[in-house]
């Protein structure tokens, strides 16, 4: 069983390479590819620029800590006499002074890096980067035949190990099963089931769809990119979490598809592996209903 777009990091010869090569039926010209990344990079350069440098955001942090800690100190002087005593002695004018440098101080940082990220996310600059990114993607989808009812779905890319007859998820360092979900756009194309990235497509045979499986598993998203928040009404239902500003996701799709090996008479099974809320998209394409 091969997972579609995910790493075998047991494999030492295919290491690092995410499976599916045998399966492009179509890709980009270069330089389609290069006129996205280029902007792409450039809008990643203006964000860099809209945030604080990390100097003012660690100032940022320490004023409201000073202030947080000059207030907490006056409190807790109310009810206790020694500490009072010892403020009293020291004078309340200081601790006070300390108090409002830093909340002013907090404040004014805040204000400014709210600022200074509107004026990069709304400058022609941005916007007209933006742009770029936009007709790039328009001219790779066209280039790829993508057709304007076509689904946007998540797949889920991830290492993994085989052991046996099973596939494993590879834990990261920190413990946790991570998973990249990465935008494809789904349709069927002639006999094929289509799964169109932005420089190439890969294509399964329908005929060789089998089914359509619930797994259970803690995976901690690397994205967000849905409109709508994860606890939304819509969503809500998937009982999604969340941790450290990650989504964590209790539940996963498995596609099961069968497909013969190029120049051979044998047969082997992929699966494509989706976020649990893509079971709508997946069942209407595919026809298929999850166990």
């Amino acid at each position: 069983m091969k997972p579609f777009f995910c790493i075998d990091i047991g494999d030492k010869e295919k290491k690092y390479l995410l499976n599916g090569a045998e399966l492009v039926t179509a890709s980009v010209p270069e330089e389609l590819t290069k006129e996205y990344r280029i902007a792409s990079d450039k809008k990643r350069m203006l964000k860099e620029k809209a945030e604080l440098p990390n100097i003012l955001k660690i100032a940022t942090v320490l004023a409201g800590l000073m202030a947080v800690l000059s207030v907490a100190t006056i409190v807790m002087s109310f009810f206790d006499a020694e500490r009072a005593a010892a403020l009293e002695a020291n004078g309340y004018t200081e601790t006070i002074g300390m108090a409002v440098v830093g909340a002013l101080l907090c404040g004014f940082l805040i204000f400014y890096g709210k600022k200074r990220k509107e004026k990069v996310l709304e400058s022609f600059e941005f916007k007209n980067t933006e742009d770029k990114i936009k007709k790039a993607v328009e001219k790779m989808r066209a280039e790829l035949l993508v057709p304007a009812d076509a689904l946007e779905t998540e797949v889920l890319a991830f290492p993994y190990k085989v052991k046996g007859e099973t596939v494993e998820f590879h834990p990261s360092k920190d413990g946790y099963k991570r998973a990249d979900n990465c935008k494809f756009m789904l349709f069927k194309e002639g006999e094929s089931l289509v799964f169109s990235a932005l420089d190439k497509k890969f294509a399964f045979p329908i005929s060789g769809l089998k089914c359509l499986k619930r797994e259970k598993a803690e995976l901690v998203l690397s994205y967000w990119h849905k409109n709508e928040k994860y606890d939304s009404d819509n969503l809500k239902a998937y009982k999604m979490d969340n941790r450290n500003g990650n989504v964590i996701i209790n539940e996963y799709l498995s596609l099961y598809i069968e497909r013969e090996i190029e120049e051979s008479t044998e047969k082997e099974i992929w699966t494509v592996n989706f976020p649990i809320y893509e079971k709508d998209a997946v069942e209407s394409i595919t026809g298929l209903k999850a166990e």
